[in-house]
């Protein structure tokens, strides 16, 4: 039952023109207008999630994830609240913070509330205007009892099963907004929202080529500071660890910092190989840390799908995200701190942000001879054919990358699970887009003299990197554990924005700055290994423990929603769709438990 504690207010809530007790006695799901002024609509507030709370005089705040402190007032409800009556000047005033976090800052007569979203957006804050007046929470949960209605948001449903993520300030909850990264919302009784940007993090390579000596130095100061600074607010820490380059730097530098207690972990599966985990034991044994293994059996995979969805609030967009969550449970109580990788890629030239980048150009160039008829001729040969390589092939000849990545998407869903292949399934998808007038990443200006590596870089940033890191958070939040990504920490942000694209890659590969730092403390044949990767078993896991949540998609409930085509439903193929069968599965149990409020289902 998931339901059940969420469907009336918790106790501690600020009464914005309402008491604790008046809220207490409403009816599930019901919030009535509070007796004001016909000329001024109160403020509601839910339940501000995991957070803690600051007093100020004027003000109350409150602060969910974890900042770390670098310039500016130590009290930022001290340096904002006193601001709070001139939100053209508000964004002056936003202090500096390191970390992954969200801030609220609220007047306590209740009107007026300002919202802030860390430069990643890596912990979410949601805001809806209903009849009551403002609701805002760090959890979407607590915004369902305070909604008028509930209805899907057809923009977040179009890219959230054609690019698996979602851009901009949508949710999939129609009339509920988050905070987009570097941004604040200014909410004030009777008023429409003001949103601005306090700061923005953009890639800016410079053209000259820097002395790569001293780039790693700086990388490696860098990372030392982080660490320091981590050591001061965390003891028990674990690193989510593959044994590659990334996870490795972490390791060793979490080591040199002398934590009471530093594990390195690996997700694993019963019964299945696993040469990744091998790698990762025989690095971290050289680095003389303790490695742990914790397996994701399909027992787990079965009960915990439910749960999954509704930890996430959103459709999962990765099925490792199962996997995630089981690390998580097994670390709790064990840790309060959990470091990954994320963001080294985009940072520092991995392949998915550099030369990938180049190989679209390059294709794109290779096939610009053919006449039309015969590319598009041989883009259905491919479009009819199974497996990646197909799919990519088919896109390359039928759609003109630098046009689609400008207009649509991200260099790492040009070839991934596709409009096309989206259309298919959900019937209204051609509607909805035809209807879309603002294109994707509108709020990313100055593109249009960027070179496409540039380009790919800042939406990787903002859309994979900002909901991967919004996995981290959710999944991690149940059990106590801050999550912190530092090669996206401001410090080593500075010095992967301004790196030239020479430093990016070479002659050995992705990363060279990384990768020659790394060297300071593994063997050259561990840091230049080929990657291996690590992929969940999708298709086994649909056929096996996923089985009964695939054939959702087929009761009579599900296909009276309309949402699905049931054609298609029948059509799909485990092995060729289950990258669209995993995404179909979780936006139908997202809308049982956040739309229809499904109070029965488990």
């Amino acid at each position: 039952m998931y339901f059940a504690q969420y469907v009336t207010f918790p106790e501690k809530i600020l009464p914005w023109g309402l008491d604790v007790e008046t809220i207490a006695s409403r009816r599930p799901g019901v919030l009535d207008a509070p007796a004001v002024a016909a000329d001024r609509a109160s403020l509601i507030v839910g339940r501000p999630g995991n957070a803690s709370s600051h007093q100020g005089e004027r003000a109350v705040g409150y602060t969910s994830g974890h900042p770390d402190l670098i310039e500016g007032d130590p009290d930022f409800v001290r340096a904002l609240e006193h601001h709070l009556d001139a939100p053209g000047q508000f964004e002056k005033h936003i202090p500096v913070y390191a970390g992954h976090y969200a801030l609220v800052v609220a007047s306590n007569d209740g009107g007026c509330a300002c919202l802030i979203a860390d430069p990643f957006g890596s912990e979410p804050i949601y805001y809806a205007r209903t009849m009551a007046g403002y609701a805002w929470s760090f959890l979407l949960k607590d915004i369902l009892p305070c909604l008028d209605t509930r209805h899907l948001d057809s923009r977040g449903l179009d890219e959230i099963v054609s690019y698996r993520w979602l851009s901009e300030d949508h949710t999939l909850l129609d009339g509920v907004r988050q905070v987009l990264p570097g941004h604040y919302v200014y909410l004030s009784s009777g008023q429409p929202p003001i949103i601005g940007r306090y700061t923005q993090i953009a890639f800016t390579p410079s053209l000259e080529v820097c002395d790569e000596s001293a780039v790693i130095e700086q990388t490696s100061k860098a990372l030392d500071n982080y660490f320091a600074r981590l050591r001061r607010s965390h003891s028990r820490i674990a690193i989510l660890f593959s044994g590659g380059v990334d996870s490795s730097l972490l390791v060793a530098n979490a080591r040199d910092h002398g934590f009471d207690k530093l594990l390195a972990v690996t997700a694993g599966l019963p019964g299945r190989p696993n040469p990744e985990a091998a790698r990762a034991a025989m690095v971290a044994a050289h680095l003389g840390v303790e490695h742990r293994i914790v397996d994701v059996p399909d027992s787990f995979v079965a009960d915990f799908f439910g749960k999954l969805i509704w930890q996430l609030e959103r459709p999962s967009a990765y099925i490792n995200n199962l996997a995630r969550a089981r690390m998580f449970e097994q670390l709790s109580s064990q840790v309060d701190c959990a470091l990954t990788g994320e963001g080294a890629d985009g940072m520092f030239g991995g392949s998915s942000a550099g030369k990938m980048a180049v190989e679209y150009e390059a294709q794109q160039t290779f096939i610009a001879w053919m006449p039309q008829s015969a590319r598009h001729a041989l883009a259905d040969l491919f479009g009819g054919a199974k497996g990646p390589m197909a799919a990519r092939l088919h896109h390359y000849l039928s759609v003109d990358t630098r046009a689609f990545i400008r207009e649509k998407g991200t260099l790492a869903t040009a070839g991934a699970q596709g409009a096309m292949q989206a259309t298919t399934l959900f019937p209204d998808l051609a509607a909805i887009r035809a209807a879309n007038t603002r294109p994707f990443y509108s709020i990313y200006e100055g593109e249009a003299d960027q070179s496409l590596y540039a380009i790919c870089q800042n939406r990787g940033l903002h859309s994979q990197n900002r909901n991967q890191f919004y996995c981290y958070s959710k999944l991690a939040a149940p059990h106590g554990i801050t999550v912190g990504h530092p090669f996206v920490a401001p410090e080593m942000a500075a010095i992967g924005i301004g790196l030239p694209d020479a430093l990016k890659w070479d002659s050995l590969g992705t990363k060279p700055v990384l990768k020659k730092l790394a060297t300071r403390y593994l063997p050259k044949d561990l840091v230049y290994a080929s990657k291996l990767g690590f992929e969940m078993p999708a298709i086994d896991w649909l056929r096996g423990p996923l089985a009964p949540w695939y054939d959702l998609l087929l009761e009579e409930r599900t296909l009276a929603r309309g949402l699905f085509s049931e054609v298609a439903i029948h059509a799909l193929d485990v092995e060729r769709d289950h990258d669209l069968i995993w995404t179909a599965m979780s936006l139908e149990l997202f809308m049982r438990q956040f739309i229809d409020m499904d109070s029965g289902f488990s």
